[in-house]
């Protein structure tokens, strides 16, 4: 029983990226259990190409991105949304992991769809989606995109720099679209990327093009008596947001001190992000052995802020 509360402890308190592997795997166990006697009511989480069987199950459009029937497909997914959502935490904050691993899956899933519907020659009618990689390669090209010099150690390989992977993915999945194997699948993952990339492309411009879907969410938690969002309204109070840090002050007339404590914020922000950039760059020249105490300790409470 220690096990089940330490498992229990370790999601409640556990951060996004912890929360998100749990119900992934989850949500395996409870299918896997499923479908050894009963596998048409699987079906019924999956997403599929056909228009009138999603207005069935509209819910499949969010089930299908935590949805895994085989071992390995969800080992893979998870070792990667484990390896590079703690290099997007790094960078972003972990709210922003949830929007882009959802936003990423729904972007892939419409691809999916809107391809298959387009093109005579695909099967609508028996065509199924399930699966996290879309999901996975929006938070992959993200980060990939925002800080493409930073190096991940590979076996037999030593150390690459994580836009060659990236790069690599999307290749393999242009290569087996064309080859005519899990079409649909290969689609949703091109889907997601695209998603990611754009969103780190626009971030680096100072845009977040998922503020909008971030306000829906908080919206649709709300409704459920759950709280999505760090920012707590008041009447004398105003409370400006940033990343997963919050400064609160007094309304003004001309709103002088908020501007004030945003720049003075922006600038610890900086400070702070350039030291952990010089940190990841002395990791991939010289490896996590060659960090200091002290950073090693500033890189561990990044990552599980």
């Amino acid at each position: 029983m220690d096990i089940v509360n330490d498992l229990k402890n370790s999601f409640r308190y556990g951060g996004i990226l912890a929360k998100l592997i749990y119900i992934n795997v989850g949500v395996f166990v409870i299918a896997w259990l499923i479908d050894s006697f009963a596998p048409s009511i699987v079906e019924y989480f999956m997403l599929p190409a056909d228009g009138m069987k999603l207005l069935m199950q509209p819910w499949s459009l969010l089930s299908y991105m935590f949805l895994h029937t085989e071992f390995m497909h969800i080992l893979f997914n998870m070792l990667w949304l484990y390896w590079f959502g703690l290099m997007f935490t790094a960078f972003f904050n972990p709210k922003q992991l949830l929007n882009v691993y959802l936003a990423g899956g729904l972007a892939g899933g419409l691809f999916y769809i809107l391809v298959f519907n387009l093109v005579p020659e695909l099967p609508v009618k028996n065509s199924l989606a399930l699966g996290a990689s879309a999901s996975v390669m929006a938070v992959v090209l993200a980060v990939a995109t925002y800080k493409p010099k930073v190096s991940m150690y590979l076996l037999f390989f030593g150390e690459v720099k994580i836009i060659y992977i990236a790069l690599f993915a999307l290749v393999l999945d242009a290569l087996f679209l064309f080859s005519g194997q899990n079409v649909g699948g290969h689609l949703a993952h091109l889907g997601g990327a695209a998603l990611g990339w754009f969103f780190a492309y626009k971030y680096k411009a100072g845009q977040n093009i998922l503020l909008g879907f971030e306000r829906f969410m908080d919206s649709f938690f709300s409704l459920f008596g759950v709280s999505g969002s760090n920012t707590k309204k008041t009447k004398a109070k105003m409370t400006v947001n940033y990343g997963t840090k919050s400064y609160s002050a007094p309304q003004a007339p001309h709103e002088r001190q908020a501007e004030t404590s945003e720049i003075a914020y922006n600038a610890r922000k900086k400070a702070h992000q350039d030291k952990i950039d010089a940190i990841l760059d002395k990791i991939s020249k010289s490896g996590y052995d060659s960090l200091t105490k002290e950073e090693k300790e500033i890189l561990f409470n990044e990552r599980n802020k």
